[in-house]
């Protein structure tokens, strides 16, 4: 290379190797300001805070308090639903739900029907209602708005066929056990001053609807005394300001409880049976006739249960079979009990894929051996002495 050239060379590189030198040793002197100190007290603040709400979280979940986490989602309040899984929205001082006046099932209803609070009149007038009146308890098997179909409405049917004069009228809800048919006998059936009474129920007081000790208590008006007295959560960092208000002793109002009663001694069956004779002598002392029959199940000492196109879950046939085996024994006792968990034998198309509910052969079935019971009596509109 040409000496002039390197000349140049040199002359042009090296202020620049300096200055680049320069700027690497001013940069080691003063190295940069990764975190900016304001910043960092905003970080470990908001680390704090979100450590004492975990904490928090941590601490009411061990003590059985159900807490939401940093925020809570949804402030509105959850009402449970019945143990039939329908929600309800008329709620009842004494069985916890009913079907309201506006409900989709009751504005649907048959125009020949009428509804009074609670109840289907198979009939258009209700002001006097023709004797003898026959007043039919029980569950969701029994219901008369949920299914378009129910027994009572073809008990009905078989009335007017075969020009017996009476009423049918229908008191039975979804979810619905003994323990809520006595208190509704008591509170609303006795107004219509029934001539017969009858109660179709069983599978229902397996306990699922009323658990023991206090079976009377339904499980939807557990669920809705828990949601009444729940307090509300505030919307941030609910789990650290529950826990505050909880420990702070300023805080000295009495916190909002409930009671279920008195717990019973009685087991399942031993609930079904006293309720059961209670009706009966409820009945009588109003001067009405009272029969109450135990309701088949596909599961239960049945043809029907080998059928495959039926399914129940296993625990749901075990507890109600475990009823079942002593409820089945109270007829020997008491005439006014029936067992009529075999009355499907003979027949075909019953029942519904859960083995519970009926199709409306099934409907059929139930009202025509109901009616055989009651035969005798319909003509003997005089109340009992």
């Amino acid at each position: 290379m040409p000496n002039v050239l390197r000349n140049t060379t040199n002359k042009i590189s090296a202020p620049f190797v300096f200055r680049y030198k320069l700027n690497i040793k001013s940069y080691v002197k003063k190295p940069l300001k990764i975190f900016n100190p304001k910043l960092l007290i905003v970080c470990n603040t908001l680390l704090l805070i979100a450590l004492i709400e975990i904490v928090s979280y941590g601490f009411l979940r061990y003590t059985g308090i159900n807490s939401a986490l940093f925020i809570t989602m949804n402030t509105n309040t959850k009402l449970p639903r019945s143990g039939h899984g329908t929600k309800f929205t008329s709620f009842d001082p004494h069985l916890g739900y009913a079907y309201g006046k506006n409900a989709h099932q009751v504005k649907t209803l048959n125009t020949d029907f009428t509804w009074v609070d609670g109840f289907v009149v198979y009939d258009k007038k209700t002001s006097a209602l023709q004797h003898p009146v026959v007043l039919c308890l029980g569950g969701s098997t029994t219901d008369g708005v949920a299914y378009g179909h129910s027994w009572p409405e073809e008990l009905s049917n078989i009335l007017k066929t075969n020009g017996v004069g009476g009423t049918i009228v229908n008191g039975g809800t979804g979810g619905y056990t003994t323990n809520q048919e006595i208190l509704k006998l008591i509170r609303d059936g006795l107004e219509f001053k029934p001539d017969i009474i009858i109660s179709y129920s069983g599978f229902n007081d397996k306990g699922r609807y009323g658990s023991l000790p206090h079976p009377m208590v339904h499980s939807f008006q557990r669920e809705l005394l828990k949601t009444l007295v729940k307090r509300s959560q505030p919307k941030f960092l609910p789990s650290t300001l529950t826990l505050l208000q909880r420990l702070s002793t300023s805080n000295t109002k009495p916190k909002p409880d409930y009671t279920l009663g008195i717990k019973s001694s009685l087991g399942l069956a031993e609930q079904y049976k006293k309720n059961i004779t209670l009706m009966n002598v409820i009945s009588h002392e109003s001067g009405a006739r009272f029969l109450a029959f135990i309701q088949p199940f596909a599961f239960y000492k049945s043809i029907h249960a080998s059928n495959p196109n039926l399914s129940k879950g296993e625990k749901y046939k075990h507890e109600v079979s475990a009823l079942y085996n002593k409820i089945t024994l109270l007829p020997n006792e008491f005439p006014y009990i029936y067992d009529a968990t075999q009355i499907f034998e003979t027949h075909a198309n019953v029942y519904k894929k859960d083995g519970v509910h009926l199709q409306d052969t099934g409907d059929k079935v139930v009202a025509h051996y109901i009616y055989s019971k009651i035969e005798p009596f319909l003509s003997k509109t005089k109340k009992l002495d």
